[in-house]
């Protein structure tokens, strides 16, 4: 089930307003929202911020080239034990770069791509993404296809501008968190360049980190 950070934020203020007149159940809700992530979006003054989600640190990136300043967080489950956080950043062009970072463990049949080293983990880039046509993840009966995953959330002038063969993404390690940059016009060096980036996003408790601009 995928939860944008709006309906996230609207669902929470629902909840809020529901539960404001129940003491039992508003203390409840007080205890469980009280953990935040929250990072800078490169390039910009926002800030953002990511509520109750627990089953690992999120990192996110400290440089975007210039113009990826359109951002858009989502989180999802699947399977028991299935977790996944998203960010995306966008140009006016429609051009993007993705990230999700789960705990999903790799793929046996994904292409050979290129050997690369990530911040002095290996990874793997793949690029040309037409080589993934038929590859299946398991999710739900015969499963989806791997290119689906990328390809879902993106606002539909970006998939229009979409060509898989421009297509490129990056995978590798930390610790026992899965991290898959995904580009439809990146350059190699660019995608480098993020990925060497990454930062563990700060964790804070109880009130919700300031969201928008930075003072």
């Amino acid at each position: 089930m995928r939860r944008f950070a709006y309906a996230t934020l609207l669902l929470v203020t629902i909840f809020l307003g529901t539960v404001s007149l129940i003491p039992s159940a508003r203390a409840y809700m007080q205890a469980k929202i009280i953990d935040w992530f929250h990072y800078q979006v490169p390039g910009t003054q926002s800030s953002q911020g990511i509520g109750n989600f627990e089953a690992f640190t999120p990192y996110a990136p400290t440089y975007l080239p210039a113009g990826y300043d359109g951002q858009m967080q989502g989180t999802s489950s699947a399977w028991p034990d299935y977790e996944a956080l998203e960010l995306a950043y966008s140009r006016r062009d429609w051009q993007f770069v993705k990230l999700i970072q789960s705990n999903w463990p790799d793929l046996d049949d994904l292409p050979p791509g290129k050997q690369v080293m990530v911040d002095g983990r290996p990874g793997l880039l793949i690029s040309d993404l037409r080589s993934l046509d038929g590859i299946i993840i398991p999710y739900l009966g015969d499963g989806i296809p791997l290119m689906d995953v990328y390809l879902n959330s993106l606002d539909i002038r970006q998939m229009e501008s979409f060509d898989a063969a421009q297509a490129r993404v990056l995978i590798w390690h930390i610790d026992d968190v899965k991290f898959e940059l995904f580009t439809n016009g990146l350059s190699e060096a660019e995608l480098l360049l993020i990925a060497n980036s990454m930062q563990p996003m700060s964790f804070s408790q109880g009130e919700k980190p300031p969201i928008g601009p930075s003072p």
